[in-house]
């Protein structure tokens, strides 16, 4: 089969990249039109001539105007293409058509079967019409048409006439991104997700991805102890053993997420190569072009087909945690393990036949060894106010500056204003009664409209003195944080929870930065009035991070755990006794009471009763309140949100 005068073979592409040149070929496949970004109809097919039959070649029109497309009816029709270039995409030649380029189509029901090429002659349609098809030209399409089996050929449809949406409702293609809980069957999607697990076949891989959004069709993980818990609400509590696990397709040791809220995948080449070599549990991908379908067992599962046109291609990289999406399912994730936390809680609560603060076995002190009864705890925001007794420690407060009652003398209530210093000292005060006693913020719009919200980030000025403070232990108020896949989150405030005891056992922070966090229970000293007798109202206020370096000018992040580091905690005591003189020693709170009273219940103690005559004196600070999600026990009902304050702005000079 010669080529006639003037065409380009198909196999010799490669070599007049950035070209115009005039092909001939055959359709061997195309796509539906479709409209681009910028509004275009874009037409793609794919074309083989007689020297170019193991990889067809990609041919891309792009017009405003549907009449300029060649009319592709289905797969045999024959296409002469004049002045179309050549360009690479993706590292692949393509042939891309532009303003000058004509087209002129052969319907593969038009072509003939058989006869004599030469002096036969049949419809075609051009987008030239001073074209005229030589003899060559016939013939060509003749044997190119009849070299391939007829009978795969698709049956000829006319294009769609599109129809170009309005702007205030145009819609440009179907969004091939999805959520997990928005897939459908026989639909294409792109996913974003985190890798549960992994598992290498022969010529195939398996692999489960979640973002944490849930769907119906999807296998349900149970969480252990799920059924028993719904046994239990029937009243056949005893035929059911706790924390039984369930066997499930992927592992007989689930450990999560649980729910519908997990996709099985099957990879076929190359993808499954990519995977087994490149991921692993945990990992942040995305997936290209995932097909969904059932499964045998009935559920939604996807399969990533190997690419019949680019067969290398691979449809899965890697995302990097700034990535946007990955911050939404981040959120989701984080959502998911707060909620599950709760379950877990119920659960061990109607285990016991009581009620329980602490979660699972694995958390409990084991039996036999004797209770650690100080831990740094970062959840201090939940506070309540109670009461607690004391004893005097004042031997444990001194170091080579001597007693602070020494010391004291440097920071008489004339000099403390000079001392410890605020921002925006023209500001006037503002009253902590007033903050504290507002139930709701409102604003009001220039319509006149009033909205109430639960909080606003507002900034103030105040004269306070400080009555209590927390945790009990000056030790503890820096804070061991473990670097968190949260971190990327703006609004995430790290996990502080946990063990101090634990780290003191070794003799490295590895891994372990610390932050100051702490709180204080702040008295209302600008209206110069004299203090009640019993117990005082108070405001509690978050010291932390960069607010908290700022004010005792000392840095956290560097040093070990207070414990063990007597020099850095005696210059600790040194500073805040310039905040509370005295406070410290008349607070002196009994260490194993206090101890035993917050394991009980879970939240912290603070309790200023009997501090009245600390020698703590008034000073200038910067509140900045702002607004906590307040997660319910209870799944049904919507987050809250409470009001909480944070010092800034001030520092010890």
């Amino acid at each position: 089969m010669a080529h006639p005068p003037g065409f380009l073979p198909l196999s010799a592409i490669t070599k007049n990249m950035g070209k115009e040149v005039s092909v001939m070929g055959v359709v061997t496949n195309f796509e539906p039109l479709r409209f681009t970004a910028k509004g275009d109809i874009k037409l793609v097919f794919y074309i083989e001539d007689s020297t170019f039959t193991y990889t067809p070649i990609e041919v891309r029109f792009f017009y405003k105007e549907q009449d300029r497309l060649p009319t592709i009816r289905g797969t045999g029709d024959v296409v002469i293409l004049h002045r179309i270039k050549v360009i690479t995409w993706s590292s692949v030649p393509i042939l891309l058509a532009s303003w000058s380029t004509t087209w002129t189509v052969f319907a593969a029901s038009n072509v003939p079967v058989g006869g004599s090429p030469a002096s036969q002659s049949f419809p075609y349609i051009t987008s030239d019409q001073r074209k005229r098809i030589s003899s060559a030209e016939y013939a060509y399409a003749i044997d190119i048409c009849n070299s391939r089996d007829r009978s795969t050929f698709t049956l000829p449809v006319d294009p769609p006439k599109l129809e170009r949406p309005s702007t205030a409702t145009f819609v440009v293609v179907r969004e091939r991104f999805s959520l997990i809980k928005d897939i459908q069957v026989n639909y294409y999607y792109d996913l974003v997700g985190q890798v549960v697990k992994i598992f290498a076949g022969d010529g195939k891989c398996e692999l489960y991805l979640t973002d944490y959004t849930s769907n119906d069709n999807l296998y349900h993980y149970a969480l252990a102890g799920e059924a028993y818990m719904e046994e239990e609400t029937k009243g056949r509590l005893s035929e059911f053993a706790p924390l039984k696990k369930r066997r499930t397709p992927a592992d007989t040791e689930w450990r999560g997420p649980y729910g519908k809220l997990t996709l099985s995948l099957v990879l076929w080449p190359p993808h499954a190569e990519f995977a087994r070599e490149n991921l692993k549990a945990n990992d942040w991908i995305s997936l290209k072009n995932v097909r969904i379908k059932m499964s045998q067992m009935g559920y939604f599962e996807g399969a990533l087909h190997t690419d019949q046109t680019y067969r290398d291609k691979v449809g899965i990289s890697h995302l990097e945690l700034t990535n946007d999406r990955v911050k939404d399912v981040l959120r989701r994730k984080k959502e998911y393990e707060d909620r599950v936390k709760v379950q877990k809680r119920q659960y061990y609560e109607v285990l016991d036949g009581r009620k329980r603060k602490v979660g699972p076995k694995d958390d409990r002190e084991p039996k036999g060894r004797p209770k650690k009864k100080s831990k740094a705890k970062g959840k201090i925001v939940s506070a309540s106010l109670e009461e607690s007794s004391v004893v005097d420690v004042t031997k444990h407060h001194s170091n080579k500056h001597g007693t602070f009652n020494e010391f004291s003398l440097k920071c008489r209530s004339s000099d403390l204003q000079r001392i410890v210093r605020a921002r925006d000292p023209e500001r006037s005060f503002t009253s902590l009664t007033h903050l504290v006693q507002r139930s709701q913020d409102e604003i009001r719009s220039a319509g006149g409209k009033s909205w109430h919200l639960p909080f606003q980030n507002l900034q103030s000025r105040h004269r306070v003195r400080v009555v209590d403070f927390f945790p009990p232990r000056i030790e503890d108020f820096a804070v061991p944080y473990a670097h968190s896949e949260y971190d990327v989150l703006s609004d995430y405030e790290g996990d502080l929870e946990l063990d101090v005891s634990s780290l003191d056992k070794t003799n490295s922070d590895s891994g372990i930065t610390w932050r100051w966090r702490f709180c204080l229970l702040l008295e209302d000293a600008s209206l110069d009035s004299p203090r009640k007798e019993g117990k005082i109202r108070g405001m509690k206020v978050i010291v932390a991070d960069e607010d908290a370096e700022y004010l005792l000018k000392l840095d956290a992040t560097k040093r070990l755990s207070l414990r063990r580091n007597p020099a850095a905690l005696a210059k600790l005591r040194e500073q805040l006794f310039i905040l509370w003189g005295d406070l410290e020693e008349k607070k002196s709170v009994s260490v194993l009471q206090a101890d035993d009273a917050y394991e009980r219940s879970g939240q912290m103690k603070m309790d200023n009763s009997g501090f009245k005559q600390a020698s703590g004196v008034p000073f200038d600070c910067c509140l900045r309140a702002y607004g906590v999600r307040i997660q319910s026990e209870n799944e049904n009902e919507e987050v809250d949100w409470g009001r909480r304050w944070r010092m800034f702005g001030t520092t010890i000079i």
